[in-house]
């Protein structure tokens, strides 16, 4: 289902037409992003692995940005890691972060003997400059942004960050990643929404969650492998994809007009809308856990 067929569903849902001006492409794109977050994260449909390097002493590591939650659980029902010293394996389970500041354990160990995840507390930094040689004009709804006065540029922006381009006074998302200089982005509501040799440019970082190891590691070097449920990648132009199976589709077009009717304040419309969306994912999320052989049916980070 790409980006064009989402609009038009949307569109004919809350019967509005092509030409009308109550719907707004950006916002829509908005809603149906994060009706794709939503849907992923009741059906746990994607799921990925991050491998994460430890520092000895080091407690918190940043996490993917395309983390959603936890995903695998062990035979108690906990959340857990998979960590490796070198020569042998642990899996370390999850515990809620207030239980481990009651703890108030301060030494190291060699192996954590629990882990959690919570939101990082450190604040995001803008990355800003100037784009560089074309291409940069408007193709299907997207632009490319270029800047190789530094080859590190953009080692930090992920899929999902906001862009502003101050100098045509167009706003949009980061699509795609293509190299630390160049980047794929969806611009709207400027004089052009692409992007000139010597545009200004502002990439705002979006907020990530962090793992926290109780006791910290006393070793650096060893490897931990945490299995999360994967947070798909943005859709705002009419020809990419969302990589759901396509009995999804009237789910997340729900889902976005949901919140279109929070937002002309008529709620009692908008609440049948998420009872819909809700409908689908119970019944196709069932499906898709039992085909993996999940125990269960798992909606957030709390222990079953």
């Amino acid at each position: 289902m790409n980006g064009y067929s989402l609009l038009r569903g949307l569109r004919e849902l809350l019967s509005e037409t092509a030409t009308g001006t109550w719907l707004n492409d950006r916002f829509s794109y908005d809603c149906l992003y994060d009706a794709a977050a939503a849907t992923a994260d009741r059906t746990s449909i994607f799921t990925n692995t991050q491998t994460i390097t430890t520092v000895a002493t080091q407690a918190n590591y940043a996490l993917n940005t395309d983390y959603l939650r936890l995903y695998l659980k062990d035979e108690w029902n906990r959340y857990f890691v998979k960590y490796y010293n070198g020569s042998s394996y642990f899996w370390i389970p999850f515990e809620e972060f207030d239980d481990i500041v009651l703890a108030n354990q301060t030494s190291t160990a060699s192996v954590p003997s629990r882990f959690t995840v919570k939101y990082a507390t450190t604040n995001p930094v803008n990355v800003t400059g100037t784009a560089g040689a074309a291409p940069g004009l408007l193709v299907y709804g997207e632009a490319i942004l270029n800047d190789t006065s530094l080859w590190t540029k953009f080692s930090t922006v992920t899929a999902g960050d906001e862009v502003h381009n101050i100098t045509d006074g167009s706003h949009g998302v980061v699509i795609q990643k293509v190299t630390d200089i160049q980047l794929v982005t969806c611009m709207f509501d400027g004089t052009d929404d692409d992007w000139t040799v010597g545009d200004t440019y502002v990439i705002s970082p979006q907020g990530r969650f962090e793992i926290y190891f109780d006791p910290p590691p006393s070793t650096s070097a060893h490897t931990v492998t945490l299995y999360y449920v994967q947070r798909p990648a943005p859709v705002y132009s009419p020809y990419k994809t969302y990589n759901f199976p396509i009995d999804f589709r009237d789910a997340l077009i729900n889902y976005a007009a949901w919140k279109y009717k929070y937002r002309d304040s008529q709620p009692n419309m908008g609440d049948a809308f998420y009872k819909y969306w809700d409908n689908i994912v119970r019944r196709y999320g069932r499906a898709i856990n039992a085909g993996l052989n999940k125990k269960g049916f798992t909606v957030n980070l709390m222990k079953g």
